[in-house]
């Protein structure tokens, strides 16, 4: 499984879902994104799949397993691979044009 896909996951389940960090025990679906891994096309209302925090399968062809946590995501929703730079001034600095 490619790192971006692992990324995707991470970011999701620690900016998107805060209240599900805890969720490491269980299998998880994301439901509804769009995925942006920086390297390919987008892939529109994707699914990505975390069984006991770890990805499984992402894209748009997956399909939630049975007994699995499914979040719906809203409407406009896109999971990155780990675009976080904490220290970054990147949209901190207005720019003069």
């Amino acid at each position: 499984m490619s790192a971006w896909l692992r990324s995707i996951a991470l970011a999701a389940t620690w900016l998107l879902l805060p209240g599900l960090a805890d969720a490491q025990q269980e299998t998880l679906a994301l439901v509804g994104a769009t995925l942006r891994s920086g390297d390919g096309p987008a892939v529109a209302d994707a699914t990505v799949v975390l069984r006991d925090g770890v990805v499984v399968a992402a894209g748009a062809d997956v399909r939630v397993p049975s007994g699995a946590t499914r979040v719906e995501l809203p409407e406009g929703a896109v999971i990155t691979p780990g675009f976080v730079a904490v220290g970054a001034p990147l949209g901190l600095v207005e720019i003069s044009l």
